[in-house]
């Protein structure tokens, strides 16, 4: 199945790139697609998005808009031609 995922902010910069389609197995959940971009891209990808077993306070993840931690967070199960947006959190002061 196709999966499309999406970078904004600064991620986009440290990636190359605003976006990419990756072909993944049945079942994967956004965990196990942050690691296969990860290995894709040879970028260490899971330090900054993931903090343990939690998404990383500093970005959001989106699954076809809605944001992970209303679903399953990393475990949320992807389908096929879904999209997944991640998002630094802004900051100010």
């Amino acid at each position: 199945m196709l999966v499309t995922v999406r970078f904004f902010g600064d991620l986009r910069e440290y990636i190359k790139k605003r976006w990419l389609t990756v072909e993944v197995p049945e079942s994967t959940s956004v965990r196990d697609l942050i690691l296969r971009v990860e290995k894709d891209l040879d970028l260490s990808l899971s330090d900054k998005l993931m903090d343990k077993d939690e998404v990383n306070p500093r970005f959001k993840i989106l699954v076809n808009g809605t944001n992970i931690l209303h679903m399953k967070g990393l475990e949320t199960r992807l389908g096929d031609r879904y999209s997944v947006t991640i998002i630094p959190t802004a900051g100010g002061g």
